[in-house]
């Protein structure tokens, strides 16, 4: 048994949190985490095999485990860190789930799932540098338009879905939403809208304004201003043949 022990509460929505262990190296849970939870329960079943891509602490993947009954759980991410601290959590709450560490979907060679949810690094790297949420030990490596990482998952999610699944991915405002929407309309038959959540910059990165709008000029990056605060926004979609 693990002697790690919370240190982190996950808040879900208004009624539910969940307690995890999260050490410093490892990247903390956003509103993506929130809307891709939101997003695979209101599409996925207790008989379905999952892969959380990009899973961090594994919130996503416990999530679905934990609130959802669903038994099929898989986890991975490129930082040996989160699929640490993934393990240590699903164990806290004596959970199954198969969990391993490589890029994408590196460890999942001759693997189908029925459901793969994508929370790898989508804003654009120098905005991530920036930013509070990626840490010296937290990899960001989605391209100067954020589009690189999430672009990969879609060019190969259907060599590791099974007949009839589907794939969750986010779009955020902080990356070429465009890019990102056109090839997903081009590799798959049906991309829909399943969640959205607008929510404001944090104010330390308000210091970087004048570059974030040259960003936005160039077509990299898109936001709103509104009473001195920037608002950016976050979509889940879901693809599928």
């Amino acid at each position: 048994m693990t002697s790690h022990k919370f240190n982190y509460t996950f808040v879900l929505d208004k009624t539910n949190n969940i307690e995890i262990y999260l050490p410093e190296s490892v990247f903390e849970p956003t509103y993506t985490s929130n809307l891709c939870i939101e997003a695979a329960q209101k599409i996925i079943d207790i008989n379905s095999s999952v892969l959380d891509l990009g899973c961090g602490s594994g919130i996503v993947g416990l999530a679905l485990a934990k609130n959802n009954d669903i038994k099929k759980i898989s986890c991975s991410d490129l930082s040996p860190h989160a699929t640490s601290a993934a393990k240590i959590n699903f164990e806290l709450y004596g959970i199954d789930a198969d969990i391993r560490t490589g890029s994408l979907f590196e460890p999942w060679k001759k693997s189908k799932f029925d459901f793969i949810i994508d929370d790898v690094s989508g804003i654009s790297e120098e905005v991530a540098k920036m930013s509070p949420w990626f840490g010296e030990n937290i990899p960001c490596f989605s391209g100067k338009d954020g589009t690189e990482l999430t672009l990969e998952v879609i060019y190969k999610a259907k060599n590791f879905l099974n007949t009839s699944g589907g794939l969750f991915i986010p779009v955020i405002s902080l990356s070429n939403v465009n890019k990102l929407i056109k090839i997903a309309n081009k590799s798959f038959k049906n991309v829909s809208e399943v969640a959205s959540k607008t929510w404001a910059l944090p104010k330390d990165m308000m210091n970087q304004i004048e570059r974030l709008k040259q960003l936005k000029s160039e077509g990299i990056i898109n936001f709103e201003e509104r009473f001195g605060t920037i608002l950016c926004n976050t979509k889940i979609y879901y693809l599928r043949d």
